[in-house]
């Protein structure tokens, strides 16, 4: 679940479906119209939505590099929060792949922040994916 709100969009349409299947069809067609317009304004003005302000931060150093506090410094300068999510090994167990939640104290410095980092994974893959909480990664 992403957003608090969907908990209740799950009840209700657990609840038009014990309507149909009761046979209270009229019940049910008005609920549903009913549901849709509430959800129609709650996304129109955003109600009761999670804020999106964390980044996923994806970096990628060698296998041979001690990477537990390898950016400790450069989170500390460009973020609020940093926390690594998920390593992985990439490429053919030649790369590591560390996946990181971070909150950036300016978001105007996002490009100063990657370049920090290239310079310390030896210019290897990093990317920065914004507004995560509306998709699925």
């Amino acid at each position: 679940m992403k957003e608090t709100r969907d908990i209740g969009f799950m009840f209700a349409a657990m609840a038009i479906w014990m309507a149909t299947w009761t046979k209270f069809y009229v019940l049910a067609v008005v609920f549903t119209l009913a549901l849709a317009l509430v959800i129609f304004i709650m996304n129109r003005f955003n109600w009761f939505s999670r804020e999106a302000t964390s980044q996923i931060l994806k970096i990628q150093v060698k296998n041979t590099v001690d990477f537990d506090h390898m950016f400790d410094d450069v989170f500390v300068k460009f973020t609020t929060l940093s926390d690594l999510i998920s390593i992985d090994s990439v490429r053919g167990w030649a790369l590591t792949e560390l996946v990181y939640n971070v909150d950036m104290k300016n978001p105007n410095k996002k490009q100063e922040f990657l370049w920090e980092i290239k310079k310390l994974n030896d210019n290897l893959n990093v990317t920065l994916i914004t507004w995560y909480n509306t998709t699925d990664l």
